[in-house]
């Protein structure tokens, strides 16, 4: 085959295979890869170019045809499928994120959920279907993780109160910005626990309420606590008057700053010179 006629025939090719839509090579080309946060990346196909000039082969030489002995065979049409997104795997981080307090409510439980016995697939079967209920759920572990502590000193167990609930919820609520523990003006017992991450459960604050009993002697009413820390957060959640109960947990605006569990009870305790354990209203009420 002559030179000219050579260079012909690639260009028959290459004419061909671009009518076609196929290209003489094509390559995967990766945008990124893995990323912690997930995603799937689309691949791209490049396709090549058409040469910018055609002078390499000369307009003016004239095409010979030479008989071949077989017939050059027909290139058919591929279609060019549509592009796919891969369907890659995702990276997890190097160490797991705290539980969320969602887990906290119906997934995942704390171990101090699990001293209480806590079981959330139970307390669902309370809940009504058509109500909130990741609400219900926190209102019930709010409910047994109080009655827990109670049962241990033998003392009559908490309701809930609604009317409680929403002075919980209208005083968290005010503290949504600053995220600070102040106490309210009800006229109920209250009790305030503040956490900076977001993960703390109902379980989790009434456990380290619960704990200050180790502080606390009920022979004589003496609270031995470190400093910047003291027992009235037991004592309230154990004063037997105390028969009402209701509480909101918020987490602040600022996620940085944390979250607030505000717990109102009704009649309030914590009177000075009182044992918790004592039916301290009804002596009150027969002196006077």
């Amino acid at each position: 085959m002559h030179q000219n006629q050579f260079i012909a025939a690639i260009f028959i090719l290459f004419l061909a295979n671009a009518v076609a839509g196929l290209p003489f090579r094509r390559g995967h080309h990766r945008h990124g890869g893995h990323h912690r946060h997930g995603g799937h990346h689309r691949f791209h196909h490049r396709r090549p170019t058409m040469p910018s000039s055609t002078s390499s082969i000369s307009p003016a030489t004239p095409v010979v045809k030479i008989p071949f002995t077989a017939p050059i065979p027909t290139i058919p049409r591929i279609p060019v499928p549509p592009l796919a997104t891969p369907q890659t795997s995702v990276t997890e981080p190097e160490e797991p994120p705290p539980p969320s307090l969602f887990d906290g409510i119906i997934g995942k439980i704390s171990k101090h959920a699990n001293t209480f016995g806590w079981d959330p697939m139970k307390a669902i079967k309370a809940c009504d279907p058509n109500s909130d209920l990741l609400k219900c759920l926190r209102k019930l572990e709010f409910l047994v993780a109080h009655n827990w502590v109670r049962l241990q000193f033998k003392l009559p167990l908490f309701t809930w109160d609604e009317k409680l609930e929403s002075a919980a919820k209208q005083t968290a609520m005010q503290h949504y910005d600053d995220c600070k523990m102040v106490h309210s003006d009800f006229p109920y017992g209250e009790n305030i626990f503040w956490a900076q991450q977001l993960h703390w459960t109902p379980s989790d604050a009434v456990y380290y309420w619960y704990n200050e009993s180790s502080w606390y002697n009920l022979a004589s009413l003496q609270c031995s606590a470190p400093v910047g820390k003291d027992c009235g957060h037991f004592t309230q959640v154990v004063w037997k008057d105390s028969v009402r109960l209701g509480c909101a947990l918020q987490q602040c605006r600022d996620p940085t700053k944390g979250m607030l569990i505000f717990c109102e009870y009704d009649p309030p305790g914590n009177f000075d010179n009182e044992n918790p354990l004592d039916n301290n209203n009804a002596k009150y009420n027969n002196q006077n």
